[in-house]
């Protein structure tokens, strides 16, 4: 991928209600709440980028591969890109990558 559009960091907690019942004795973010830190990557990148004029929604996940398991106290990267198609007219494609120290665990599109 290109140079970022945008990148949020994010800082899993130790403990918290996150975690709950996923999974008892084995912590374990779970991969909606990684999707959701996606979208609010996104969102706001496509706010600034569009000059806060409208509102931004994520209406769908076309494809999304989970490499390896985030666990409490690790640190994520999440990087975004927009790119626009000729036949997608008010679409904008965004490509995220997630990564943890430096190496990618997850991408999105």
């Amino acid at each position: 991928m290109s140079r970022p559009d945008g990148v949020t960091l994010l800082a899993i907690p130790d403990a918290g209600p996150l975690f709950e019942g996923h999974f008892p004795g084995f912590a374990l973010m779970p991969g909606v709440l990684l999707i959701e830190c996606v979208a609010q990557t996104c969102g706001w990148m496509t706010s600034a980028i569009n000059r806060f004029s409208g509102l931004p929604a994520l209406a769908g996940v076309k494809d999304a591969k989970l490499r390896e398991p985030v666990f409490p106290g690790h640190s994520l990267e999440f990087d975004g890109k927009s790119e626009r198609f000729k036949d997608d007219k008010d679409a904008d494609k965004l490509l995220t990558r997630e990564y943890r120290k430096g190496f990618e665990i997850s991408e999105k599109t």
